[in-house]
C-alpha cells in the first residue's frame, strides 16, 4: 500500500479538514499536492479510493474513513465502530485487532497482516493490513480490510503466478468461501482424500502450511 494515502489522509485530519468517521475526505485533484508538516516537501495527492479503509489514532479511534470501511463496520462483520472508536464485535476479534495495531505502530513503516475470525474456532472473516505513520505527537493506523466472504472474484490468476491448475484454482476459492474439504468434495465430485491431495499440492506450490498462511498470501495480491 502506498504510504501516501495515509500520509495524506493524516496531514488532512490534523489540519483540521478530516471528514468524521464514516464519510470520506474530500480531496483535491490528482495533480494537485499537499505540503508536508514543517515546511516539507510535498506530496502527490491521490484520488479518494472507494476500498474498505480508515485510519485510527492511537486510541483507535477513527478518525477518517472510507464508505465502504464504515459500510463494513456497520454490518456484521468482525469489527464495529462504537462511540467512534474501532473495536471487534467478540473478545477474541478484539484482541486480535488491538494486536496488529500495536505490532504495525512497532514495525511501522512496515506494513502488517492479520485475519481475523469472530472466534478460534471459527474460519476468518476479514484480512487487515495494517500500516502505521508517526504523525505529530501520536501514531495513525492506515486499516484496511478485506472481506473474505465479499470478494472471492477478486482472487488473482494462481494458476499464472504460482502454477496452479484449474482445479485448484477453483478449491482456493470455494476455500475462501468457507467450505470444508468434505463439501468441496461433494461438489467437485472427487473423494475427500483427492481433494487433501490437491490442498497440499496448493500448500507446497504457495510455500504456505496452513489455511490462513494462505488466505494471507492470496490477499496480500489483492491488497498490493
Amino acid at each position: 500500500m502506498d504510504s501516501d494515502v495515509l500520509v495524506r489522509s493524516a496531514m488532512l485530519f490534523e489540519d483540521g479538514t478530516g471528514g468524521r468517521p464514516g464519510e470520506p475526505v474530500a480531496l483535491p485533484g490528482p495533480k494537485d499536492t499537499l505540503p508536508c508538516p514543517e515546511g516539507g516537501p510535498g506530496i502527490s495527492v491521490l484520488l479518494a479510493d472507494t476500498g474498505a479503509r480508515m485510519i485510527a489514532d492511537a486510541d483507535q479511534r477513527v478518525v477518517w474513513s472510507t464508505s465502504g470501511a464504515a459500510l463494513l463496520a456497520s454490518g456484521r462483520s468482525c469489527i464495529s465502530i462504537a462511540n467512534g472508536a474501532l473495536g471487534g464485535r467478540t473478545r477474541h476479534s478484539d484482541a486480535l485487532l488491538r494486536e496488529i495495531l500495536d505490532e504495525a505502530r512497532l514495525a511501522a513503516p512496515r506494513a502488517v497482516d492479520q485475519l481475523i475470525a469472530p472466534e478460534p474456532s471459527l474460519r476468518p472473516e476479514l484480512f487487515v493490513r495494517a500500516q502505521s505513520y508517526p504523525g505529530r505527537g501520536a501514531p495513525f493506523t492506515l486499516l484496511t480490510f478485506r472481506n473474505l466472504a465479499g470478494e472471492l472474484q477478486g482472487i488473482p490468476d494462481l494458476g499464472h503466478l504460482y502454477g496452479l491448475t484449474g482445479t485448484e484454482q477453483r478449491i482456493v476459492a470455494m476455500m475462501f468461501q468457507g467450505q470444508s474439504v468434505t463439501e468441496i468434495a461433494q461438489a467437485v465430485h472427487k473423494s475427500v482424500l483427492t481433494i487433501r491431495t490437491h490442498v497440499k499440492r496448493i500448500y507446497g506450490k504457495l510455500n504456505v502450511g496452513t489455511k490462513e498462511q494462505l488466505f494471507s498470501t492470496v490477499l496480500k495480491l489483492m491488497v498490493d
